[in-house]
């Protein structure tokens, strides 16, 4: 398997012809896939496992490149930094540190203490070597890759989901008992939240994750029921219900089912079904919505209210293989799912037209 590097226009066409490519298995026969990430070149993809393991993958040959394995410290979610030979992942067993590997040469470079319980998110600024760690112990922590002690710590009621725009300068705070977002400055990470966006879910369910889409306009709810949330990233009013899709069964381990992704122009939206299928939503077909309900309410974009968004398509994935974890590549037309084994998505090209 190999990504065509001609460019290639994201549209409708494109995003509905996205086919499985090739499955992959190289955890330990049943052990859970818990995290998944591309590096920011869109070059390598990493999986994480209950196995204790990391698994490193070249997506443009679709070949597996490396096995890392944690025995000791477990591990839980990893996530590349600004060098696609390194990573920090969060630890299972031991203590609860996050640590920041070589996977050159499989050498430890930093641990990060400050966590007494299980880290659940774990984010990358996109614009520096800051990040961001939630933890069950009630606690969001700012972290510099170059020092072992937090920069900075909140205190908030877990679980939290967090998140940074684009341009890194931002970071929000989903707080799922308290169903809101708070969006912070990150100059100033001990001041209180410059605006909170309250009632997000309406059915006050389990959050899956919260994402910024690429032109930081617009925040994306995932939930573990069947309704995720599209918002306006400024004034924080609900865009549209994103849903239409079946739900998927609850993952062994605590781990939460089911989560979302955008597309890498932003403009797509994509999440498991339990039919071991995908759903694609199109956000412009929100707007379009939008605009026709303003017309016809004689009312101002913040007080109409969300619109309800179907699926543009369905995507058929492997039979028998949910896709609980979704990515897509920063810089192809390539996603990636992931249950207990990892399946690369491409266009078929012979279906989309010139």
């Amino acid at each position: 398997m190999s990504i065509n590097n001609a460019p290639l226009q994201v549209s409708r066409e494109t995003i509905t012809n996205f086919r499985p490519s090739r499955t992959l298995r190289y955890h330990k026969k049943d052990s859970e896939i818990t995290s998944i990430d591309f590096d920011e070149t869109g070059s390598y993809i990493m999986s994480v496992g209950n196995d204790d393991s990391i698994q490193l993958y070249d997506v443009k040959t679709g070949k597996h490149k490396q096995s890392i394995y944690s025995k000791k410290y477990g591990v839980g979610i990893a996530k590349f930094t600004h060098h696609s030979t390194n990573c920090i992942y969060t630890s299972t067993k031991e203590d609860h540190h996050i640590r920041y590997l070589s996977m050159h040469d499989n050498q430890f470079i930093r641990f990060f203490k400050g966590h007494t319980k299980d880290v659940i998110d774990l984010k990358l600024s996109p614009s520096n070597d800051l990040f961001l760690s939630s933890a069950l112990d009630h606690s969001v922590c700012l972290w510099d890759l170059r020092a072992e002690t937090s920069q900075g710590q909140m205190n908030i009621l877990a679980p939290n989901h967090i998140a940074f725009d684009p341009a890194g300068l931002i970071f929000a705070v989903g707080n799922e008992f308290g169903n809101e977002i708070s969006l912070y400055d990150l100059r100033n990470y001990d001041s209180p939240p410059f605006v909170t966006f309250k009632d997000i879910d309406a059915r006050k369910g389990v959050w899956t994750g919260i994402e910024f889409s690429n032109d930081g306009k617009s925040l994306l709810v995932s939930t573990a029921h069947d309704t995720n949330y599209l918002l306006d990233a400024f004034d924080g009013y609900k865009i549209a219900r994103v849903g239409g899709h079946s739900v998927l069964p609850p993952r062994p381990h605590g781990r939460p089912n089911g989560q979302t992704c955008f597309s890498a122009d932003g403009r797509f939206i994509f999440a498991g079904s339990n039919n071991s299928t995908v759903c694609v939503w199109d956000t412009k077909e929100a707007t379009r919505l939008r605009n026709e309900k303003m017309a016809a309410e004689h009312k101002s974009e913040s007080e109409i209210g969300p619109v309800s968004l179907s699926p543009l398509a369905t995507l058929d994935g492997p039979q028998g293989i949910l896709p609980q974890l979704l990515a897509f590549n920063p810089r192809s037309l390539q996603m990636v799912t992931a249950d207990k084994e990892l399946t690369m998505w491409l266009p078929d090209l012979c279906k989309v037209t010139a």
